[in-house]
């Protein structure tokens, strides 16, 4: 769920602005492992995903999220398999998943985090070939 204003097609409007006063960008209310979800309509093989967070300066916001693909929506996606996942903490707020050309068509960005927001300023998903 979104926090206000902040819905979730924001993540795709081609706004990359992640300053903290940048109104593209979808954030999640704080909950337990927050998550955001795009549907490309049509399973494709993905070479890379590459989200840009928003860049608030706080310690631990891009640890541990994930970014998913597969072509299921069981527990709303996020169980789908692992593109990769960050596992440190970085003053990046720009990253770059490597899908090394999984299939799928739902694209989940995933905080597994118990207790946490989740803010996505931009995601790009990169298609390796033809559409399956």
């Amino acid at each position: 769920m979104t926090a206000g204003s902040q819905s979730a097609n924001l993540a795709i409007d081609g706004g990359k602005d992640s300053s903290t006063s940048s109104s593209t960008c979808a954030t999640t209310y704080k909950q337990s492992r927050p998550w955001w979800r795009l549907d490309l309509q049509a399973a494709y093989r993905v070479s890379t995903v590459v989200v840009t967070y928003r860049d608030d300066s706080v310690p631990g916001q891009t640890k541990d999220i994930q970014v998913k693909l597969g072509n299921s929506l069981w527990n709303n996606g996020n169980s789908n398999p692992r593109c990769t996942v960050i596992s440190s903490d970085s003053a990046a707020n720009s990253f770059i998943y490597s899908c090394s050309n999984q299939e799928g068509r739902y694209v989940n960005v995933f905080h597994n985090d118990w207790w946490d927001f989740l803010s996505v300023c931009e995601v790009d998903v990169y298609e390796t070939g033809d559409r399956t």
